[in-house]
């Protein structure tokens, strides 16, 4: 270009200042940003000030002085290598400093937003700056992209930014803020970092003075409560004077409900006796009072399943609020199932029940993310259902297969379908949940995303283990889904542990050991850490919980499926056979008046082995009913008795006892 021509504005400064316009279009003060452009540029873009909303004006016009960062980058959609698809999901993949990203994440607590302007659909995408830092650890396996100048980064293409989702935004910032300053309040005076008036919490703190303390908590520790901050309750709780909390009814149902939570049921169940000695006639207040105090007495021994059900029943009648009654639903559906699987069977209308609620749950007007929280809650119900489900699934093709009777193909196709349609669907809503939390900051609920893949995975695959006869090949891919689902469970037990979720911490670090322990019982091989680094955690929750020692179900069982395979014994307890007998009853498609010579012929196998002068003798069943189905157990089967060693064998009869005591003087 010729000293006398007038320049040419690039493509990227048109592009840069169109991004910048698109972006201020949306954060503007009037939704309660103040956007301000960083120059000269050496970390951010755009610097964001949060506006808080002002009741009297009805307006976004009170400046808070909090704020959060924003990165721009501008793509064209005809760059088709910008768009590339992962796990069904699409994502924009492109370069990115590593010390932009650092210096947004070391400006907490907000820390900032990385913004994609598409040139040619005019639209933008977004993400939060630790989401990305999460998918790069994610993505590498470890943190060793940090030494990479510009790492790939994949931005979510449903995460558009629009009118929506800046409210979704703004609310993540101003929660963030909120809860960062009430961490200052609660822990400043251990640095001594002084504490002046802040409007984002709206209370003059004095770290000194055990009375701004309680105030703090009087108007925000329901809101902590929302947020799972046990530990900055506590924290606070622990600040200030027993008798102080004594004297307030508030305080006391704070500390009864923290206490709940945190799994310290006895100090629980001492703060709620004394709330109730105060007439508080507040509506919500009492509904929490009335079901913390069915969880705690639950807890305690003091109410079984079904007095914990009825009353459960009985409290949803009377509470007000829409989400109390689906978390009661909720618990009414997991209560239900615990009492069929104590019977073994579960009827079909419970399916019904819980894909109900799934769809109520969805469409009720809760907040999004306590609706959320009760997807995932109510997934465990479905995890539970959906696990029984299979192994009824497998235990009946056992049955058959046992018995040489050929289950269909068609049969066998649709019980695979249905096995895998209910692992994606569990598996889907986990994820689902997972990534809300993800994107929300919200830590509980991605350790119960976590807690809930990995209990799942891991009830599936004992429950199969069981029913086999045989040890699966082990490969790679097979090694590293375990290696996966431990790792959910570690990761769950680290959260709950640094929320002082003690009871949730405890339910994810035994699914880790379970998991462990049913890949080297499986494999026999040592996967990630020895069972015996992970019982060391065990034990330290259960000395703080009064827990009783743990025991392994995957090691009894595994030694109870060992003696097993060792006698030929008869191993169906007596008071399982109306069970057992029920199981082969639909596993065959039998008539209800043949389960009474179901039974009686495995009184008879159990008298035999229990009775029984030597392991010499075996028991032989006249197996011509089973020529047909039609007259599988038609009548009480008959047997013989032989000695393996000499071959004396009795005459066929239907009367065990009296076979056997031909054997009484026989000596071989």
């Amino acid at each position: 270009m010729a000293f006398n021509d007038n320049p040419i504005v690039d493509d990227y400064s048109k592009n840069c200042e169109d991004s910048i316009i698109a972006v201020k279009n949306l954060l503007k003060q009037k939704n309660g940003f103040i956007c301000r452009t960083v120059v000269p540029d050496f970390g951010i873009d755009e610097d964001v000030e949060l506006n808080l909303f002002n009741e009297i004006t009805g307006k976004y016009d009170i400046a808070s002085n909090k704020h959060f960062s924003l990165q721009l980058k501008s793509i064209d959609k005809n760059d088709k290598d910008k768009f590339v698809t992962k796990n069904d999901k699409e994502y924009i993949k492109l370069q990115f400093e590593t010390s932009r990203l650092g210096y947004i994440l070391r400006r907490p607590p907000a820390y900032g937003l990385v913004i994609i302007y598409d040139v040619r659909e005019e639209l933008l995408y977004f993400d939060y700056c630790e989401n990305i830092y999460y998918r790069l650890n994610d993505l590498h396996g470890d943190d060793k992209w940090k030494n990479f100048k510009k790492p790939l980064i994949y931005i979510p293409t449903k995460n558009i930014l629009d009118k929506s989702s800046i409210v979704n935004i703004y609310n993540f910032m101003v929660d963030r803020h909120k809860n960062a300053q009430l961490c200052n309040i609660a822990n400043a005076s251990k640095y001594n970092i002084p504490i002046f008036e802040d409007n984002i919490v709206q209370s003059e703190i004095d770290y000194h003075n055990p009375e701004t303390i309680e105030n703090c908590l009087l108007d925000y520790g329901w809101t902590l409560i929302d947020s799972n901050d046990f530990i900055l309750i506590q924290s606070m709780l622990d600040n200030l004077s027993f008798s102080k909390i004594m004297t307030s009814s508030d305080l006391l149902l704070l500390s009864a409900v923290v206490n709940c939570e945190i799994g310290n049921f006895i100090d629980a169940d001492y703060f709620l006796s004394k709330y109730e000695l105060f007439n508080d006639s507040n509506v919500e207040k009492l509904e929490i009072k009335i079901f913390t105090g069915f969880k705690v007495n639950f807890a305690l021994g003091k109410l079984d399943y079904d007095e914990y059900l009825i009353s459960l029943k009985n409290q949803k009648k009377r509470v007000k609020s829409e989400f109390n009654k689906l978390l009661i639903e909720v618990n009414i559906i997991y209560f239900k199932l615990l009492e069929q699987s104590k019977k073994k069977e579960f009827r079909d209308d419970i399916i019904k029940e819980i894909e109900e609620l799934f769809s109520i749950i969805k469409a009720s007007k809760i907040d999004e993310k306590k609706k959320y929280h009760l997807i995932n809650y109510h997934t465990f119900n479905f995890n539970f259902y959906a696990t029984n489900l299979i192994s009824e699934k497998i235990g009946e093709f056992k049955i058959r297969e046992s018995l040489n009777i050929y289950t269909p193909i068609t049969e066998r196709l649709e019980d695979a379908k249905l096995t895998i349609g209910i692992t994606e669907l569990s598996q889907k809503q986990s994820m689902e949940a997972w990534k809300y939390a993800e994107k929300t900051g919200d830590d509980y609920l991605k350790a119960n995303s976590l807690y809930n893949l990995s209990h799942f995975f891991f009830t599936l695959r004992f429950n199969i283990a069981l029913l086999e006869n045989q040890v699966p090949q082990m490969d790679d891919g097979i090694k590293s889904i375990y290696e996966r689902n431990i790792n959910y469970a570690f990761n769950a037990y680290d959260i709950f542990r640094n929320m002082a979720r003690n009871k949730d911490a405890y339910n994810a670090i035994t699914i880790a050991y379970e998991l462990t322990a049913l890949f080297q019982k499986l494999y026999n091989q040592t996967i990630l850490n020895e069972l015996g680094e992970i019982e060391k955690q065990i034990m330290l929750i259960e000395k703080y919980l009064h827990l009783p020692e743990y025991k392994s179900i995957v090691l009894e069982a595994f030694n109870d499926k060992n003696k097993e395979d060792s006698k030929n014994d008869f191993y169906i307890n007596e008071s399982d056979f109306d069970i057992s007998a029920d199981k082969i009853l639909k596993a065959l498609k039998l008539p209800i008046e043949r389960k009474e010579n179901i039974i009686a012929d495995m009184k008879s196998q159990k008298y035999f082995y229990d009775n029984r002068q030597s392991e010499n003798l075996e028991l032989l069943q006249d197996l011509r009913h089973t020529q047909k189905i039609e007259t599988y157990y038609e009548t009480v089967p008959s047997h013989i008795i032989r000695c393996k060693k000499c071959g004396f064998q009795t005459i066929q009869n239907k009367d065990v006892k009296h076979l056997l005591s031909m054997f009484d003087y026989h000596k071989c």
